[in-house]
């Protein structure tokens, strides 16, 4: 697809989605958080099989745009892109919010963040969360052995040992290398478009070489 007709594409469908009711009502979350009645509601979903399905199929309607930079099937065709696929859906919905609230910054996802509404931003989640991971082996196993080193130092607390973290903290592991390694620097400088006080205290130390060791061995998880 061209760049005029993706525009036109984007264009249409933040008008589209400008122009719809939201569907979920609520309060506003502090800092980023999953808002309550989002969050209930999925607990809600995972209990009624048949009201998850259609929640995905919904998510699957909104991948089609989301696509073009996360995939279809949550990997990403961009390697400065995140992968979605796998996430924890509890943090994938908070990182949406964040998008919304203007917590995370990001010049395409946060202007569309906050045209979709609450039940679309849930479905897109529960979409992409629940694709099947791939990951990628390490192209030179001596500096994966050094960026096990650091992850084990550095990270395994809150990602734990297999990268997967939960539904407050991210699943890194098979993460795209460079996304990775944006994030990582975004930390250790306190960019205001990364901003954690944990992942900044636990970059503040790491060298080059330390950074690209580390990315290759995440993206070599599984």
């Amino acid at each position: 697809m061209d760049k005029l007709n993706f525009a036109r594409l984007a264009l249409a469908f933040l008008l589209g989605l400008a122009a719809a009711p939201a569907v979920l009502a609520q309060a506003a979350a502090p800092g980023g958080a999953v808002p309550q009645m989002t969050e209930d509601k999925l607990q809600e979903l995972r209990k009624d099989a048949g009201s998850f399905e259609k929640m995905y199929r919904t998510g699957r309607k909104v991948a089609d745009f989301c696509s073009h930079c996360h995939g279809q099937s949550g990997q990403s065709t961009k390697t400065d892109v995140p992968n979605l696929a796998g996430q924890n859906t509890g943090y994938a919905l908070a990182q949406l919010q964040k998008f919304t609230d203007g917590k995370r910054i990001n010049s395409f996802c946060g202007p569309l963040m906050k045209k979709l509404s609450s039940d679309e931003k849930l479905a897109v989640a529960i979409y992409y969360t629940n694709q099947e991971v791939t990951s990628r082996p390490a192209t030179d196993p001596a500096m994966a052995s050094r960026g096990k080193a650091v992850y084990e130092k550095n990270c395994f607390k809150c990602h734990g040992t297999g990268g997967y973290g939960d539904e407050k903290y991210a699943r890194i592991a098979g993460q795209q290398p460079e996304y990775l390694m944006t994030s990582i620097r975004r930390y250790k400088e306190g960019s205001a478009a990364r901003s954690d006080e944990k992942m900044m205290k636990q970059t503040r130390s790491l060298t080059e070489d330390d950074m690209k060791a580390l990315v290759m061995y995440i993206g070599s998880l599984k």
